[in-house]
């Protein structure tokens, strides 16, 4: 919870912390499967998305985007 709070409390753009999330992804991406990262990320990052004011759905969609492999 604290690092929730803390993400959602940056000064910064909404936007901004969106694609400090979605860069996460990618360096995670690297080194895990889709499974192993929502299950490691989401309780940190989906209280974060909900406090920026995102759509539940619309980050869903970029997670399964940024999940998926070729």
């Amino acid at each position: 919870m604290v690092v929730s709070n803390w993400m959602a409390g940056l000064a910064v753009s909404r936007y901004a912390v969106l694609a400090i999330i979605v860069v996460i992804y990618l360096i995670l991406g690297c080194f895990l499967d889709a499974i192993s990262m929502m299950v490691l990320t989401m309780p940190v990052i989906y209280p974060v998305i909900r406090t920026l004011g995102f759509d539940p759905i619309y980050f869903g969609v970029i997670c399964v985007l940024m999940m998926e492999r070729d």
